[in-house]
């Protein structure tokens, strides 16, 4: 069996929203964990926001949800980018 340097991080919230981290081994565990917390929390809002936003306008709730309801494809959200670019040092998180 051939050993890979990665280690796989799944967090599952208590509302059942789940991020999961693939880092190295070299990772610290509490940042991977605090990472994908904060990241899970902004999507919260921005789906929140998008809700919101939706019903402000009398729209389908349930058809503007997504965080990019104009695209036929889902983007990555430019705040996750930062986030994303950030926690690369584990020191950021």
């Amino acid at each position: 069996m051939e050993k890979f340097d990665y280690v796989v991080h799944a967090h599952v919230r208590s509302d059942g929203l789940c991020g999961i981290a693939i880092t190295d081994e070299e990772y610290p565990t509490q940042a991977v964990f605090g990472g994908i917390s904060q990241m899970l929390s902004e999507i919260l809002k921005a789906s929140k926001q998008s809700v919101d936003r939706a019903k402000d306008a009398k729209h389908n709730v349930s058809a503007s949800i997504e965080l990019h309801p104009s695209k036929d494809s889902f983007e990555t959200p430019t705040f996750l980018k930062s986030m994303l670019s950030r926690f690369q040092d584990p020191k950021e998180v």
